[in-house]
C-alpha cells in the first residue's frame, strides 16, 4: 500500500494490523480521491473515516491537507497500527483523533453539534447493516457533507440519499447526501 497523494504521497505503508482488514486498494483509491478533489477542499472539512482498518484512508485526507480529521476501528490491532503512522509521519500535531470503539455504537452516541463534511465507511464486506450506518451517518453530514460508502461491487445499495455509485473491480463506491 502506498499514499497516492498530498505531501505523504508515495510513502508506503508495510505491514498490516492482521487478516480482519480489507484495504482499498491504491487504484480505487486514487480514483477516488480524483473524484474527491473536483468536489471539495480537503483544508476545509471535517472527516469521519468509519472501519478505518488499516487507516490508509484517514492518511490519504490528511496528506491532501484535511486538518480535522476522526478514524473509528473497533480493532486493537488496527489502532495500534494507525497511531504508529500517526508517530512516524510526524503527524502529532493534527487535530487526528484515533478512536477505539464500535462504530455503531459510536454514531449512536454523537450529537447533532458534531456535523461532519464528508463520511468514509468501508464496513466488512459481509456486514448485513449497511442501511443503518447509512442513516445514521447522513444525520451527522454537514447540509452540503458527502458520505461514501465502500462495498463489494455485486451488494446493491438503496436510499433516497445515494447520489451515485463508482464501481472498481470488485469494490464500489456509493455517494450519498443530505435531501434538504
Amino acid at each position: 500500500m502506498r499514499i497516492t497523494g498530498g505531501f505523504l504521497k508515495s510513502r508506503k505503508i508495510s505491514g498490516s494490523p492482521g487478516n480482519h482488514v480489507r484495504p482499498t486498494t491504491d487504484q480505487a483509491r486514487e480514483s477516488l480521491f480524483n473524484i474527491l478533489s473536483n468536489k471539495i477542499v480537503f483544508e476545509d472539512i471535517k472527516v469521519l473515516d468509519l472501519f478505518s482498518g488499516t487507516g490508509i484512508v484517514s492518511l490519504e485526507f490528511l496528506s491532501r491537507g484535511t486538518t480535522q480529521m476522526h478514524t473509528v476501528e473497533i480493532n486493537s490491532k488496527s489502532i495500534q497500527f494507525i497511531q504508529s503512522f500517526k508517530r512516524d509521519f510526524g503527524l502529532t500535531e493534527l487535530d487526528w483523533q484515533i478512536i477505539k470503539m464500535d462504530v455503531l455504537s459510536f454514531l449512536k452516541n454523537q450529537t447533532s453539534n458534531n456535523v461532519y463534511d464528508l463520511i468514509f465507511a468501508d464496513p466488512p464486506y459481509s456486514w448485513d447493516k449497511y442501511e443503518e450506518i447509512i442513516s445514521l451517518g447522513i444525520e451527522l453530514l454537514s447540509p452540503n457533507g458527502i458520505m461514501i460508502v465502500e462495498h463489494d461491487s455485486k451488494k446493491i445499495l438503496v436510499s433516497e440519499n445515494l447520489q451515485a455509485t463508482r464501481i472498481y473491480g470488485q469494490s464500489s463506491f456509493s455517494f450519498f447526501s443530505k435531501i434538504m
